[in-house]
C-alpha cells in the first residue's frame, strides 16, 4: 500500500486478488468507494485517487487453499 499525502489529500495504491468469474468492474468500483469513504471518515483527508492493481484471479477453492496454506505456515 502506498499513500501520497499532500495538504489534506491522499492518493492510494493497492494490490487486489479477484474471484474468478465475478464482475471485476463492479467489485473494483465498490472497493474504491468504500476505501475512499473510510479514509475520509478516519482522517478527514480527501481521497484524490485510488489505484487498484489486480495481481491475480482465483476461484473460491484456490483462495481457500491459499488461506489454509498460509495459516499452516504461520503455525510452524
Amino acid at each position: 500500500m502506498i499513500w501520497t499525502i499532500s495538504k489534506k489529500t491522499v492518493a492510494i495504491e493497492l494490490d487486489a486478488i479477484l474471484e474468478y468469474g465475478k464482475r471485476a468492474e463492479e467489485i473494483l468500483t465498490k472497493v474504491t468507494s468504500k476505501i475512499s469513504s473510510a479514509v475520509t471518515t478516519m482522517t478527514g483527508y480527501q481521497v484524490t485517487e485510488v489505484k487498484l492493481q489486480v495481481k491475480d484471479m482465483l476461484t473460491k477453492d484456490e483462495w481457500q487453499q491459499r488461506q489454509q496454506s498460509s495459516s499452516d505456515k504461520k503455525k510452524k
